[in-house]
């Protein structure tokens, strides 16, 4: 099964269009970057860098929740108001940004600033799919052969940076870095 899943997800980095592909590879680290998926790691770093209590560990999810509510609508005016390619580089450069402080910075206002930062980045994910989406006719692929692809992606993402972040964690632990 999972032998011809992986084949099946190389045609959207084999299409022989590299700004397809560069497309589905940015996809696939926005769905790395995703708050589901490392939301344990989130957890703990709360509790065991930050030294929260489960209080204000639940504010950082609050926080997070709010913004990931409200992102959907800014996100939509602003990719009409500045077009795709514009609001999708600004996300990922947020996104990317967010992530940096939050790990480099071990202070509690850095988480806040790169949940700020994230916020911004939610929004990353609209633009990259649609711009995809209208690649897709471009490489003879199909719509709804393209969301399915999507959704192989997003899973196989999801499972291997979840197992990649708690690696990571794990391996700061045992440095004495977290």
């Amino acid at each position: 099964f999972f032998d011809k899943l992986l084949v099946a997800q190389v045609k959207l980095f084999t299409s022989g269009n590299s700004a397809f592909t560069l497309n589905n590879v940015i996809i696939g680290l926005n769905y790395a970057c995703e708050t589901k998926n490392h939301a344990v790691v989130t957890d703990l770093y709360s509790m065991d860098v930050l030294r929260l209590n489960a209080q204000g560990s639940a504010r950082v999810v609050s926080v997070t929740g709010v913004c990931l509510i409200a992102q959907a609508p800014i996100s939509s005016s602003a990719i009409k108001l500045f077009g795709k390619e514009a609001i999708s580089t600004l996300t990922n450069l947020f996104t990317a940004l967010g992530h940096c402080v939050r790990g480099g910075i071990q202070k509690l206002w850095a988480t806040y600033f790169g949940l700020l930062c994230c916020f911004v980045g939610e929004g990353r994910l609209a633009p990259n799919r649609a711009r995809a989406s209208q690649m897709a006719d471009i490489v003879g692929m199909g719509q709804g052969e393209m969301a399915g692809y999507n959704a192989n992606l997003r899973a196989l993402v999801g499972l291997g940076s979840a197992i990649l972040y708690s690696r990571l964690y794990s391996a700061g632990v045992r440095v004495n870095q977290i």
